[in-house]
């Protein structure tokens, strides 16, 4: 399939924060979005990233705490509804959304796409629908970001059951196709998911934040324990780094992009 890689905004953050051993230097976690074409069901977003309406939804108490946490550098021209020109297409066009996980800087574009089916797994959805206030900010989830109709439009994932992946288990195929294939990465948030796909440039795993950085998986390295504040199971994600790396192995010629990885950022980002 057909797939580009989009640039929604960016947080900063200290690189020893994001990766145990890091080095105490700021750096720039982008948040990507992959649009793909498919055959027959037409555009499809991984994510909408970042948006304007997060500056709104932190702009008060308790919600403020998210942008004191993950300064925010967000502009309207870098919202996914805002580059579709570039492909001749609109937020009509666009018939799935498949949402890794709730955080907000996964959904915040999820009310510009109106037609849209969202597609997302049932745990990752129960485990914040009903959150507010602070349960939510602890989860990174900003219930204002939600679209009203989501529950009318939405299709809810149950527990995967597809052809295991090494490391990663079982899976789901979306369309029965074999061009999207869904897959489990636990620890981060409840029931996140990425996406392995096979593009022009050869078969990529979208991974979300399974990682935040590429060498965490090459060195198995978990996050500073501090991102527990905001990791939903702090075990899953120190073994999601390490199923990733196993993965990795198994197959070395599938591309993982993180979704916030600096140095992934930099080398899919300058491609023409």
């Amino acid at each position: 399939m057909e797939c580009h890689i989009l640039d929604t905004g960016y947080t900063s953050t200290i690189e020893g924060l994001i990766m145990r051993g890091g080095r105490l230097r700021r750096v720039e976690c982008h948040s990507i979005v992959a649009l793909l074409m498919h055959p027959e069901h037409g555009p499809i977003l991984f994510d909408t990233g970042y948006a304007p309406r997060i500056l709104r939804a932190t702009s008060r108490f308790p919600n403020r705490f998210y942008r004191w946490i993950t300064p925010l550098h967000v502009h309207a021209e870098d919202s996914v509804v805002s580059q579709l020109g570039r492909w001749g297409l609109t937020a009509r066009d666009i018939r799935y959304v498949i949402i890794s996980h709730f955080h907000a800087d996964h959904i915040a574009g999820l009310r510009d796409f109106r037609r849209a089916t969202f597609v997302a797994t049932r745990s990752a959805y129960d485990d914040v629908v009903h959150r507010r206030g602070l349960s939510a900010l602890r989860r990174a989830f900003l219930h204002q970001l939600m679209p009203p109709d989501f529950d009318r439009r939405s299709r809810l994932l149950p527990a995967f059951t597809g052809e295991p992946l090494p490391g990663l288990g079982p899976t789901c195929d979306l369309f029965g196709d074999g061009a999207l294939t869904l897959v489990d990465l636990p620890g981060h948030a409840h029931g996140q998911i990425g996406m392995l796909v096979d593009t022009g440039e050869g078969r990529t795993l979208f991974a979300a934040d399974g990682c935040w950085m590429m060498q965490q998986v090459r060195e198995q390295r978990p996050p500073h324990p501090l991102t527990a504040i905001i990791a939903d199971d702090m075990h899953a994600v120190r073994a999601t780094i390490s199923n990733l790396h196993t993965f990795s192995h198994a197959y070395p010629d599938v591309r993982i992009v993180p979704c916030h990885c600096p140095e992934t950022f930099s080398r899919v980002m300058s491609r023409p």
